[in-house]
């Protein structure tokens, strides 16, 4: 399990890649991603192409990143296909 999060502020861009298991071992990282999420980025681009696994503790810590970027009117790009374990992680923003 790992996370990247790179902060472009020139683009006003953020990216974030998670690598491994989507699980509550990510708390951390899932949050500082999060305080770096303020109305004004001009996008931020979500890699989970290397995701192998989700829980249900992942999945909830990725619906609160996307909540808070639904409420910063952030454009949402998330790139990859991510496995899950009957519990799809939609998001239709």
């Amino acid at each position: 399990m790992s996370i990247d999060i790179l902060h472009a502020t020139a683009e006003r861009r953020l990216e974030i890649v998670i690598a491994g298991d989507l699980d509550l071992r990510l708390t951390a990282g899932i949050l500082e991603a999060a305080q770096l999420v303020e109305p004004g980025l001009n996008v931020c681009m979500i890699d989970l192409a290397g995701v192998q696994r989700v829980f249900d503790s992942g999945a909830a810590l990725l619906r609160l990143l996307l909540a808070k970027l639904e409420d910063c009117d952030v454009p949402v790009v998330v790139q990859g296909e991510v496995p899950t374990r009957g519990v799809p992680i939609e998001y239709a923003y």
